[in-house]
């Protein structure tokens, strides 16, 4: 038995009692509005404390063997899928209804493993011992932070924290968030380019041979020397420039320094007549698009942003 095989059918066993306990609290909410006099509006999102430092634990058989399994927030973690529009039951078709794939170590320096659900719409990444309960001191911030500002927020998005214990294997501390890259379903575009940008060009080269042996990000001095831009125009520069500001300000308040922007680059296809398609996305892409889960401001046009003019 593996991580890769324990998590989805974890995943979805705690999914089954956290809706009860959805549920459950929704009822109350609705009582404690109804008991309530003071006219103030609950948006649902107000959690307590205890929410945040809450471990469901649990003791799962699968194929014969028993492995240990525990669910870190759940309740907050079912509210910021909520809060992204993120029901049950398409969580659990994307993360459980079929294996998923990866699990190989990712590009970057830290070692950990990457799992892709079979969409590609989540990524579940691997922890460290250390990671685990630092991530856990600040959730409850990340929590407030992320619900308040998802529409505008660059942060990642983490959709649930889990920790598995298989016999006979390592303890894995495993993370699930938002695939970035991933194209929404309509759109014809792929992602040709994609590159993790830290404002420095001290040691921020990818290297022909590093590409050779598979490396597909690139960095500061790759962006340069291809002549890119993030051209957003005077529309939303200016509001880029302050969401990073916010977004780095939180960081830095949790002592949180390695950090970068993920930017990936799709070349429109071409119309009949050889120039680029149009700025509208297609009526199936727009159809989409209003049910595409996780879209912020930023993903607003086919699952980013079309380029503007200064």
């Amino acid at each position: 038995l593996t991580a890769q095989d324990a998590l989805p059918y974890a995943i979805m066993e705690a999914a089954a009692v956290e809706e009860q306990v959805a549920e459950l609290n929704a009822a109350k909410r609705a009582a404690s509005r109804d008991a309530s006099a003071d006219g103030v509006e609950d948006d649902g999102y107000n959690l307590p404390s205890s929410a945040f430092s809450k471990v469901r634990k649990s003791t799962l058989n699968l194929n014969g063997t028993k492995f240990e399994f525990e669910d870190y927030a759940p309740t907050a973690f079912w509210h910021i899928r909520r809060r992204f529009n993120i029901d049950s039951r398409r969580f659990l078709e994307s993360m459980c209804s079929e294996p998923l794939t990866g699990g190989e170590v990712g590009e970057g320096k830290s070692g950990m493993l990457f799992f892709f659900s079979w969409d590609r719409d989540y990524i579940s990444k691997t922890l460290t011992a250390m990671e685990l309960p630092f991530f856990q001191r600040i959730l409850e911030e990340y929590y407030t932070y992320m619900t308040m500002n998802a529409d505008e927020t660059l942060l990642p998005r983490f959709f649930g924290l889990y920790k598995i214990r298989i016999p006979g294997r390592p303890t894995y501390r495993i993370v699930v968030m938002n695939n970035l890259f991933q194209v929404p379903v309509g759109v014809k575009l792929k992602i040709s380019e994609m590159y993790d940008l830290k404002g420095s060009l001290r040691n921020r080269f990818v290297t022909d041979d590093e590409k050779a042996a598979g490396v597909s990000v690139l960095k500061d001095v790759n962006f340069v020397l291809a002549g890119r831009r993030l051209m957003m125009g005077p529309e939303y520069g200016p509001k880029l420039h302050n969401q990073l500001k916010l977004d780095t300000d939180w960081l830095k308040t949790h002592m949180i320094m390695d950090y970068s922007l993920l930017v990936g680059i799709a070349m429109e296809p071409a119309t009949d007549d050889g120039e680029a398609a149009a700025g509208a996305p297609s009526e199936d892409a727009e159809q989409h698009q209003r049910h595409e889960p996780f879209f912020s401001n930023w993903q607003k046009e086919m699952g980013g942003l079309h380029a503007r003019e200064p």
